[in-house]
């Protein structure tokens, strides 16, 4: 079957990102090796899967699904999530669609083009707020033309992470522990996610969390979500939030994880500067709304 490739940009004029038209793929993967790096641990069932049920993989910029016929990756990122990125635009989501053309190749076959769609672009929080962080998947200049956010859902063993945004789905993400516990040296945290569209509500998918060897700080095996229904059962652009969201929350736990700590004199300069920018807030004309540093409204 022969590809082609047909990259539609969703950005203006000033995009920030460098095209993708020239990108093409080298031979990916096999499903079952990425799929398989993390068998240690599997996940429970809490529920039955139905029939054709698909698993997505995390596997360094590209992410894989078990319904892909052809073998390519159906999303892509401009970064891999793991933390070390520098790009102030943040980690660009690309989704990837084999489409099949009338024409055919020389050998008779349909020929088929991939067609790429930039859908979100996950960002940091501002650097000053109040209680949780909440990330911004920004979807506004892109396919999507909407904004999520996402945020820790509460701190400690129980914590999770809740993603949402108007005209978009909610998911809550639970922490869920097996009997298989993580050894020594690896991630200590609960080892599954269980995703739900409400608080209480029905389980939609099941995430195996990435597992990391802590002392050299590198991933040991990636992320994986198993979904509980078939790939034609969601919509696209339901799918589309839904993997921003896993992208995004994996990308700043891994930003959490690879961080160093800060020595006492870096941590006297940010109360310094911290204290500096709320003072300024205080003192600026009386109006609070006039923060005058990044994440705020000028």
């Amino acid at each position: 079957m022969a590809y082609l490739e047909i990259h539609a940009n969703a950005a203006d004029a000033g995009h920030p990102y460098p095209s993708k038209s020239g990108m093409s793929f080298s031979s990916p993967p096999a499903y079952e090796d990425v799929a398989g790096e993390g068998s240690q641990s599997s996940a429970p069932r809490p529920q039955q899967r139905s029939s054709g049920a698909v698993t997505l993989t995390i596997h360094g910029k590209e992410i894989y699904s078990s319904a892909s016929q052809s073998g390519q990756p159906v999303y892509s990122l401009t970064h891999a999530l793991d933390g070390h990125e520098l790009n102030q635009y943040g980690v660009l989501l690309t989704r990837i669609e084999d489409r099949t053309v009338s024409s055919t190749s020389s050998r008779g076959t349909p020929a088929t083009k991939s067609v790429k769609r930039d859908v979100f672009a996950l960002r940091d929080a501002p650097v000053l707020h109040i209680g949780h962080a909440r990330y911004e998947i920004d979807g506004r200049r892109y396919l999507s033309d909407k904004r999520g956010r996402m945020s820790r859902s509460s701190f400690g063993v129980g914590s999770g992470w809740t993603a949402w945004g108007k005209g978009l789905p909610s998911f809550y993400l639970q922490r869920s522990e097996s009997g298989n516990a993580a050894q020594v040296g690896e991630t200590t945290d609960s080892s599954f996610y269980e995703w739900r569209e409400k608080e209480n509500g029905p389980l939609i998918a099941m995430e195996t969390r990435r597992r990391w060897d802590m002392e050299n700080k590198v991933e040991i095996s990636p992320p994986r979500l198993e979904l509980m229904k078939s790939w034609d059962d969601f919509d696209r652009e339901y799918l589309d939030f839904m993997i921003a969201a896993w992208c995004m929350h994996n990308w700043r736990e891994a930003k959490d994880i690879i961080k160093e700590p800060i020595t006492w004199d870096e941590f006297k300069e940010q109360a310094r500067v911290t204290a500096s920018k709320r003072k300024q807030v205080l003192t600026g004309g009386g109006r609070s709304t006039a923060f005058g540093f990044a994440g705020f409204a000028t």
